[in-house]
C-alpha cells in the first residue's frame, strides 16, 4: 500500500512516503527509488541501523 503511495502523491509529499517505506519495507525502497536522493536516504537509514 504504502510503495503505491509514493506514486500516487504529489512531489511535495513523494520523499515523506519514501522515507516511511524505507522504514516499513528497506527492499521495496531500494526498487522504488528515483534518484540519487532516494538512494541516500536508504542508505542514511541503514547506517542509523
Amino acid at each position: 500500500m504504502v510503495t503505491a503511495a509514493v506514486a500516487r502523491v504529489g512531489p511535495e509529499w513523494r520523499r515523506l512516503v519514501f522515507v516511511g517505506l524505507i522504514g516499513l519495507d528497506p527492499d521495496k525502497a531500494h526498487a522504488t527509488a528515483d534518484d540519487a536522493l532516494d538512494r541516500l536516504l536508504i542508505t542514511a537509514a541503514d547506517d542509523e541501523q
